[in-house]
């Protein structure tokens, strides 16, 4: 079967743990943790300076080391990371545009994420990453697989969240910070393969 324009962004979820692996410098490691991890956009993460359509300018820090909270959730140590939310700017005044906020997170158990984050984090201060969104989809780039580009982690992560840990859809969203579900839904569309796979499996179940 073809596969959708979705299943064309989605890098499989052994495949990230093997790019993970391969990554020799701890700064990209913990770049790519975080925006496969937490589902983020890039420029969500990094120093990004972003132009409206009333020539205005906003310039975002990304993740800082002072809006990361670790707490316990579940039995589980679960780290949430408060960082701006692109994609819902309000305009105040003439002059600056307030983001606001989202809290993703990074969960200890998954070890292979969570490792190079938490080494991360113990070595930084303030931003995560001083450096700017151009350098970043550089850093990036260099270690996806041909054909994907840095916000296919995002959508990998969204897909991911559905299919293989079996969050419910509200959930995804509420981590991804989309206002509407019906946008959620475009990242994480059910598997068709996955459906028949288990319609097949009950139907064993009940003797057909």
């Amino acid at each position: 079967m073809r596969s959708t324009a979705l299943e064309d962004k989605i890098i499989p979820y052994q495949k990230i743990k093997e790019i993970m692996k391969s990554i020799p410098e701890l700064r990209t490691k913990a770049l790519f943790a975080c925006q496969y991890g937490l589902g983020a956009r890039l420029g969500e993460l990094v120093q990004y300076k972003h132009k409206r359509k009333n020539e205005l300018f906003y310039e975002t820090t990304g993740i800082t080391k002072d809006k990361i909270n670790p707490i316990i959730q579940g039995g589980q140590r679960v780290w949430i990371c408060n960082i701006p939310n692109f994609k819902q700017i309000k305009i105040t005044g003439n002059v600056t545009g307030k983001f606001a906020r989202k809290e993703p997170y990074i969960i200890e158990k998954e070890k292979w994420l969570f490792e190079p984050f938490k080494e991360w984090y113990d070595l930084s201060s303030g931003n995560f990453f001083v450096f700017r969104y151009r350098r970043a989809i550089q850093l990036l780039k260099e270690i996806l697989p041909d054909g994907m580009y840095p916000h296919c982690l995002r959508h990998s992560r969204a897909t991911h969240l559905r299919r293989i840990f079996g969050l419910p859809i509200e959930d995804v969203q509420v981590f991804l910070g989309h206002s509407s579900v019906e946008t959620t839904m475009v990242y994480s569309k059910p598997n068709i393969s996955d459906a028949v796979n288990k319609i097949s499996t009950a139907l064993v179940g009940l003797g057909d």
